[in-house]
This record gives structure tokens, sequence and C-alpha cells, in this order.
């Protein structure tokens, strides 16, 4: 027995049988399923729920036009979005702020930084 031979016999792997297992990656195996019942169906029900879900936002937005109360609950929301977004902008404000004498972007972006 020599030092060097492997103690399992090895099969060469080009006289190994394949397996017959499908692969389905291609374009047209997409279109089977696709256009198949159970696709059809699949994608009628995904229809039907987005329809669904789009019947109800405008159910919402017609009832908050009508109700006085509720669309002044949805302003004061909108509102408040928007200041949140105006407060988180307006830390940027350094970058295109034309300074004067002295004024340099990157001492101002240091201190927000430590912030």
């Amino acid at each position: 027995c020599s030092a060097f031979q492997p103690t399992t016999p090895i099969a060469p792997t080009h006289l190994k049988t394949p397996t017959t297992s499908s692969l389905q990656m291609g374009i047209f195996d997409d279109l089977k399923l696709i256009f198949s019942e159970e696709g059809q169906k699949n994608r009628a029900e995904y229809i039907e729920r987005e329809k669904e879900e789009q019947m109800e936002a405008q159910r919402l937005i017609m009832e908050r036009r009508t109700d006085p109360s509720k669309m002044a609950e949805y302003m004061d929301t909108v509102e408040t979005n928007r200041g949140k977004l105006q407060e988180e902008r307006s830390v940027y404000d350094f970058q295109t702020k034309n300074g004067g004498e002295g004024y340099d972007p990157l001492d101002e972006w240091k201190r927000l930084k430590k912030k």
C-alpha cells in the first residue's frame, strides 16, 4: 500500500449517470406557468385583490371628503409629515448655502456629525 494511494476508490466523474431532475429557468417555463390553469387562476386572484384594495382606498378618500372632521384629521397628519420632512431636509441646507468670507461647508458638516 502506497502512502499516496487513496483508501477508498474514487469513480471518475465522466462515468457517473446524469440525474433526471428537470431544471426550469427559461422564459418558456415562465410562459407555461403563466398560461396554465393554475397561473391564470393566480393572476385572476391577484387582479381581484388589487382591485379590492384600490376600491377600499377610493372609498376612504370619498368618505374623508364628505366628513369635515376626518378631512381635518387627515390634513393635520399631512402637515405633521411635511414638517418632519422639512426638519430632516434642513439638516442638509449647509450643502447649498453660499457662505460669506471664511465659511466652509466641511466645518458645518463636522459640527452636525458630532450632534
